[in-house]
C-alpha cells in the first residue's frame, strides 16, 4: 500500500509549471514545498544557485545528510583550496565550470574541465588551483564532516 501525500504538498495547487518543484524534503524532516534554500532540496537548480551567489569566492551546501555532504564550489581565477587529507574517506568533484589543476600526493597534476570528474583517494593530500581566465565552479561529494588534516601537521583544520 503506498502512502499519500496532500495535494498542496504535491503541488496539485499550483500551476503546472509549478508542480516538478513544488515537494522539497529537508533530511530527517516533513517534505516541505519548494522556494526553499538548500541543502536537501528534492531538486536544487545549480545555474540559478550559482548567478544568485555572485562572483567567487563562494560555497554552499547542497545535500547534507547522515551518508552525504555534496557542495557547490566556487573560486576566481588563481583561486587554491588549503592542501588537506582525509585519513578515512575518498573525495570527488565533477567540474561543471572552468579549468582546475588537481596537485594530488604521489600523482602527476591533473588538468580537469567541464564534465570531467576528479577522484581523490583516502589518505592523499591535495591541492585544487583553478586555472585560465574564468571562475571555477565544482561540485564537491563526500562523506559529511570528513575531517581536513593538515598534511604538514595531521591536524584537523
Amino acid at each position: 500500500m503506498t502512502a499519500s501525500l496532500p495535494a498542496d504538498i504535491l503541488g496539485a495547487n499550483l500551476p503546472n509549471a509549478d508542480r516538478k518543484e513544488a515537494a522539497v524534503t529537508q533530511a530527517n524532516q516533513p517534505p516541505v514545498r519548494a522556494g526553499g534554500q538548500p541543502p536537501n532540496q528534492v531538486l536544487t537548480h545549480l545555474w540559478e544557485l550559482a548567478k544568485q551567489k555572485g562572483p567567487p569566492p563562494w560555497s554552499e551546501r547542497i545535500i547534507y545528510n547522515k551518508d552525504v555532504m555534496a557542495t557547490l564550489i566556487c573560486q576566481a581565477p588563481g583561486g587554491t583550496n588549503r592542501p588537506h587529507y582525509h585519513s578515512d574517506n575518498d573525495e570527488f568533484w565533477v567540474v561543471l565550470q572552468g579549468e582546475m589543476v588537481w596537485e594530488i600526493e604521489g600523482m602527476p597534476p591533473i588538468h580537469a574541465r567541464p564534465g570531467d570528474v576528479v577522484l581523490v583517494p583516502t589518505g592523499r593530500a591535495h591541492l585544487i588551483r583553478t586555472v585560465g581566465s574564468e571562475p571555477s565552479l565544482r561540485f564537491a561529494i563526500v562523506v559529511p564532516d570528513v575531517p581536513h588534516l593538515d598534511p604538514k601537521t595531521g591536524k584537523p583544520w
